[in-house]
């Protein structure tokens, strides 16, 4: 069965979630980049910034600049309820198993029922994070693992 792709939500705007937010819209596909709100009180200040950051980076995780233009931000105080716009929700949080259950356990609720749910850790326990899901998400939730930097590996 063809899924069709048309938008990523990526949970964890560090260096790995950015740049994968950035290979999706390297290819045209936009996506919403979700973080913890800053304890400045600016709402969205460690996700702007690391989105904004990737302009900077060398080598650029962008083929070109105008492609930031694809990437939303949000966070997850504010903005989890839109993960339901997204066909593919990519988990890129710190490996914690204890944060990724709670980030994983919040935005559960939020889910499409078509759209899949990875996770991009690197070697913690795939089953222990799945418990933290509701019944029905289970089986279309898997691990994924993109190398860094993501649009060179």
């Amino acid at each position: 069965m063809a899924k069709t792709i048309r938008k990523v939500g990526v949970l964890g705007s560090g260096v790995m979630g950015s740049a994968i937010a950035a290979h999706f819209a390297n290819v045209g596909i936009p996506s919403l980049v979700l973080d913890i709100a800053g304890a400045d009180g600016k709402v969205k200040s460690i996700v702007d910034g690391a989105v904004k950051a990737m302009s900077k980076s060398r080598p650029s995780p962008l083929y070109t600049k105008d492609k930031l233009g694809l990437i939303e931000t949000g966070t997850f105080e504010e903005d989890s309820a839109r993960i339901s716009e997204c066909d593919w929700i990519i988990e890129v949080v710190k490996e914690a198993m204890a944060i990724k259950k709670l980030v994983l356990g919040n935005i559960a609720e939020h889910i499409n029922d078509d759209a899949w749910l990875t996770s991009n850790t690197s070697g913690l326990s795939l089953q222990e994070m799945s418990n933290a899901l509701p019944e029905n998400l289970r089986p279309r939730f898997l691990g994924t693992h993109f190398f860094n930097p993501p649009r060179y590996m």
